[in-house]
């Protein structure tokens, strides 16, 4: 049986949440997947909403950032360092 394909408006959002998320740093693209240990290509599709972010980085981008799945797949900012929180508020305005 195929793998469903994951809907495009989720993956769209998880990517505006994410680049939020990495605003938020204040480390600009280059140096955010620096970071976390993965290209700019990788970390563009994610942005753009072509692929989700895999869990294995999303845990780097917790134990690195705090930046949390909850933020990222739900938009959910509970758990987010209260540092972070009101920036990445700001970035997704």
């Amino acid at each position: 049986m195929p793998k469903p394909k994951p809907d495009p408006d989720f993956l769209r959002a998880c990517g505006q949440r994410l680049d939020a998320a990495r605003a938020a740093t204040g480390l600009n693209d280059k140096d955010f997947c620096d970071a976390i240990g993965v290209t700019q290509s990788r970390y563009a599709n994610w942005k753009a909403g072509s692929h989700a972010v895999p869990p294995d980085i999303a845990a780097r981008m917790k134990q690195r950032f705090g930046i949390t799945t909850d933020w990222i797949y739900t938009g959910d900012p509970s758990g987010l360092p209260m540092s972070l929180a009101g920036k990445v508020h700001r970035a997704a305005s």
